[in-house]
C-alpha cells in the first residue's frame, strides 16, 4: 500500500494492528469500520478532484474553456459517484 493511500485510511479512521503469520513473519493491517470506509472512500474522491481541478494547471489557463467544461464535468461525475457533496 502506498503511503497516500495509508495516510487517508488513517485519516478517515483506520486502525493499524499488528499480526504475526508464525516465525516472526509480523505484518502491519488497517482495520476500518463501515464509517470509516466511507470516509476513506470520500477522502479519496475529494482528493481526485482536487488533483483533476486545483492542482491543474490547464484548468487554471488563459482560453482553456474547453478543458475547463471537460474537467468540471468530470469532477461532478467523481463527487457524485461517491456521494462527495462538497
Amino acid at each position: 500500500m502506498n503511503k497516500q493511500i495509508k495516510q487517508l485510511a488513517i485519516e478517515a479512521g483506520a486502525t493499524e494492528r499488528s499480526m504475526c503469520y508464525g516465525h516472526g513473519d509480523y505484518r502491519t493491517e488497517l482495520v476500518m469500520t463501515g464509517e470509516t470506509i466511507e470516509k476513506f472512500a470520500t477522502a479519496i474522491a475529494a482528493h481526485c478532484v482536487k488533483i483533476a481541478k486545483d492542482d491543474n494547471p490547464i484548468y487554471h489557463a488563459e482560453g482553456a474553456v474547453a478543458w475547463r467544461n471537460a474537467i468540471d464535468d468530470a469532477t461532478i461525475r467523481i463527487k457524485l459517484f461517491f456521494g462527495v457533496k462538497k
